[in-house]
């Protein structure tokens, strides 16, 4: 039987969300049925080598078109939609799945000239609001939906997200299908017992009576870290031992940098930059912040759950999907320095809630967050649209 060829296009590998989601896909589908490509547009240099090692160790094809950027360029643009035209037309995929929106615009576009038979996209979130101004989310938004139409499957992270869709119009409800992003849930679920937090806490310069909290992501505008910091210096004077890690990097480090610096914070507050075993520093958090403006789902989320952390996080995109406000963990409006702020108190103030919070976010990820069920569904959804190709 000859395999299926697949190519994956994905804007950046960032070390995001859609960039992991994207990375264990290409990973974890079966070579036996799959013969995978991977293709990304121009990415950090530094991230490059793990990148090709993560590659090579798991048979996937990788290949990179710097044209390929986040930002609108359209002379870049233009070069990245006919270098991937010409790449895929050589290639003769039977499937091309796009990630993320620009990639999603142009790969898609791309894979129509190609004449490829099956276009799939994950939006890993849409961008409808919080990340550029009005006139560039219109003009994404009219893309989005003009593109949809020479779109065979929109894998959405959430039921909201879906809803999305459907609620302005965007997609046929045929055409839609729900997939979480999922993590090694056995992995981040059995971890804590194995881990000397004490050991971790004092490897990073913590005091052992240190409240903890956390923030784990790319420094990146949509994730608002500078609420979060403007929040924890003003919690400073109620939780005298309070802490801040910020666990990733992103172009905004500088910024928040300077931020912590200028509010003469920066003793309390630990940039570690990014990290690999994500895990071990979850673990040595009394509590996780997601301050986003807009979140695809928050895949982080499931990670700190499945960790036992308690939670709060921002009212925005599909958070609400995973975090049930005042049942386990505190949802906030995103910019609110002073709702953070107090809401940061009377967690730490209220250890019975905070345990109430683990309790019930650790019943919450079923199998349905799970990185294997994720990879299967999408497994399936790739074999059901190739019978339909071939009916």
């Amino acid at each position: 039987m000859n395999k299926i060829k697949i190519c994956h296009i994905i804007t950046r590998l960032d070390h995001g969300g859609s960039a992991t989601n994207t990375l264990e896909t290409v990973a974890r589908l079966d070579r036996k049925l799959y013969d995978v490509t991977l293709i990304s547009g121009k990415t950090d240099p530094q991230h490059l080598p793990q990148i090709a090692l993560f590659a090579k160790s798991n048979n996937i094809n990788l290949n990179f078109i710097d044209y390929l950027v986040r930002d609108v360029n359209f002379s870049k643009d233009f070069k990245a939609y006919r270098e991937l035209t010409k790449f895929l037309t050589a290639s003769k995929f039977d499937i091309v799945h796009t990630h993320s929106s620009k990639a999603g615009i142009i790969g898609r576009w791309a894979a129509k000239k190609a004449k490829i038979p099956i276009i799939v996209h994950t939006p890993h979130g849409h961008i409808f609001y919080g990340y550029f101004n009005k006139f560039f989310s219109w003009c994404f938004a009219m893309a989005e939906e003009i593109t949809a139409e020479i779109t065979n499957l929109i894998i959405c992270l959430t039921r909201q997200e879906r809803d999305d869709y459907l609620k302005i119009n965007f997609a046929p409800k045929e055409k839609l299908v729900v997939i979480p992003s999922g993590i090694d849930l056995a992995f981040f679920k059995n971890k804590k017992g194995s881990i000397n937090i004490f050991e971790i806490r004092e490897r990073l310069n913590f005091p052992q009576n240190a409240f903890i909290i956390g923030f784990v992501g790319r420094l990146d505008p949509i994730k608002n870290i500078s609420t979060l910091i403007n929040a924890f210096n003003e919690v400073l004077s109620q939780i005298p031992d309070a802490h801040l890690l910020i666990v990733g990097d992103g172009s905004e480090k500088p910024k928040l940098e300077k931020l912590a610096d200028r509010l003469n914070i920066n003793d309390r507050i630990h940039f570690v930059g990014h990290q690999t075993q994500v895990v071990e520093f979850f673990n040595c958090m009394d509590l996780f912040i997601l301050p986003s403006l807009n979140e695809g789902m928050g895949r982080v989320l499931i990670e700190a759950m499945a960790c036992r952390i308690p939670i709060i996080a921002t009212d925005v995109g599909s958070i609400p999907v995973i975090i049930k406000d005042g049942v386990n963990g505190l949802l906030m409006p995103p910019q609110d320095i002073k709702a953070l702020q107090h809401a940061i108190v009377e967690l730490y103030r209220a250890p019975l809630i905070r345990q109430k919070f683990i309790e019930n976010a650790f019943e919450t990820i079923t199998e349905d967050y799970d990185i294997n069920y994720m990879v299967d569904q999408i497994s399936k959804e790739y074999q059901r649209l190739i019978k339909k190709v071939k009916s």
